[in-house]
């Protein structure tokens, strides 16, 4: 039921074509993305991709998100954001990513559909990376699965004979509803501040019309302002109340301004008389400068004692007769941080077999940088096997990574590795930031005293205890001063 394309026997008859078909990926990586586009427009239809008689792909039907995820990776999965704007103009639904997962190069996540059929556009595209405006960096870009839904008479498809480029009759209004949309998706989850949008009304761009007569709002000006004339200051004297300091013993040196002097019935409520009260001063105070961030250095020999577990991922103890509550996860990433630095230096690893071998589908480029960097994967304690035509055996992983997120790992592992640096020992500084994050990420909430005392124990004999390898605080003092001022 349904259809199969077979491609078979390429340039059979022609060897020498053949023959450079076997030394280049192209026309399998351009099937592929052709795949996945019809994929991705399809979700309610089952899909399956096979290579050399090897699955690449198998998509049951499922819903949009899900397919998402099933042809990109489970990575994506909790940085998905519904988009969902229908205006008179066009429907736009789809997902966005979250700024925070933005990558530097995020191509093969980015799509956009019109009326199913899927197109490029630079022009939609700064539409979408104009509302990610100062919520990512400016060398990377979000990911989008985007599809617009509009009259098929408003937009023509005949423009590029690979049929990828759309031109839109609306183009500017459509630009700027997917502007819109895109904001109202971020502001729903507060990545965008100030922002008060209404979830239930949809979002309406009006598009200009030839005929329509559009009034200019009134400006309202008060043409005899001018402060710099020489009366303006004698005019604001004027209206300023006059005020008799004549009761009070501290001495104004300065002019009072020509007027009406008052008694002492019309004296202001708010002055208080001098009898009784000593002439005020004022103390000037300097700043104090540019807040520091806190950090408890009390030497080597400072360790933890008293730990308490407050529940929620959190526990309070004494650091060198400081009381201070650590956040265990944040102590749980500083851990596996040196861990792995140490690892990755010494080219050492400690690795988990799986029972059951989990086949990972990676595009070209991501399959020659994996084999590539084959042998830091395997200090850090994977073992993979390389099939060829993108396909890799995940046979064994560090003991510290839950197995569901294996792929999501080595995804972000290879962002790392895509990134050319000069310095060797600054990359295993990322790569090791890379995988603890990951492995703090699993860490459960409910832990017990002896495990708390364990991990901040394991965190002392690393030497660094007050920040993450991101440069988050991994725990926060609690004086008696601040008890005080909450008790009253």
């Amino acid at each position: 039921v349904g259809s199969q394309f077979y491609v078979r026997n390429l340039f059979y008859n022609v060897p020498a074509r053949r023959k450079f078909l076997e030394k280049s990926t192209t026309s399998t990586g351009q099937i592929k993305s052709e795949f996945q586009r019809v994929a991705l427009c399809n979700p309610q239809v089952g899909f399956e991709l096979l290579m050399n008689d090897q699955p690449l792909y198998r998509l049951p039907a499922a819903s949009l998100a899900s397919r998402i995820v099933d042809v990109v990776g489970r990575h994506i999965k909790q940085n998905l954001l519904e988009v969902d704007a229908d205006t008179s103009i066009v429907r736009v639904t789809g997902f966005v990513g979250r700024p925070a997962a933005a990558k530097k190069s995020n191509s093969s996540e980015q799509y956009l559909f019109v009326n199913g059929r899927y197109f490029r556009s630079p022009y939609f595209f700064k539409a979408i990376l104009k509302a990610y405006e100062k919520l990512i960096p400016d060398a990377c870009s979000p990911s989008y699965f985007l599809y617009l839904t509009i009259d098929p008479s408003r937009i023509d498809v005949n423009v590029h004979p690979q049929k990828t480029e759309v031109k839109f009759a609306d183009e500017e209004a459509v630009w700027q509803i997917i502007n819109a949309a895109v904001r109202e998706t971020l502001a729903k989850t507060g990545a965008v501040p100030l922002m008060d949008f209404d979830q239930t009304d949809s979002v309406e761009i009006p598009v200009l019309t030839k005929g329509a007569v559009y009034r200019e709002p009134k400006a309202m000006s008060n043409e005899s302002y001018n402060p710099f004339r020489a009366d303006y200051a004698s005019d604001v004297s004027e209206r300023m109340p006059d005020v008799d300091f004549s009761g009070f013993d501290a001495p104004y040196d300065g002019e009072m301004p020509a007027g009406k002097g008052v008694g002492a019935e019309d004296r202001y409520d708010e002055m208080i008389p001098s009898a009784g009260f000593a002439p005020t001063e004022m103390e000037f105070i300097p700043s104090a400068g540019e807040p520091v961030q806190q950090r408890l250095m009390d030497g080597p020999a400072a360790c933890f004692s008293g730990v308490t577990v407050l529940g929620n991922g959190y526990a309070s103890a004494l650091y060198g007769g400081k009381w201070v509550v650590v956040d265990l996860r944040r102590a749980r990433e500083r851990v596996l941080y040196d861990n792995y630095l140490l690892l990755l230096t010494n080219g050492s690893s400690v690795s988990q077999q799986l029972l059951f071998p989990e086949r990972l589908a990676f595009s070209e480029n991501e399959y020659a940088l994996l084999e590539e960097n084959a042998v830091d994967f395997a200090a850090l304690g994977f073992d993979l096997e390389f099939c060829g035509g993108g396909a890799v055996e995940v046979k064994g992983v560090p003991a510290d990574i839950p197995h569901d997120t294996i792929d999501r790992l080595i995804y972000e592992l290879l962002q790392e590795f895509a990134v050319p640096v000069d310095v060797q020992a600054l990359r295993r500084e990322k790569i090791a930031a890379v995988m603890a994050c990951s492995g703090a990420r699993s860490m459960s909430r409910t832990i017990s005293t002896e495990e708390a005392e364990s991990l901040l124990g394991q965190l002392c004999e690393g030497g660094n205890v007050s920040f993450t390898p991101s440069g988050k605080a991994v725990m926060a003092e609690i004086t008696l001063e601040e008890i005080r001022n909450k008790l009253g």
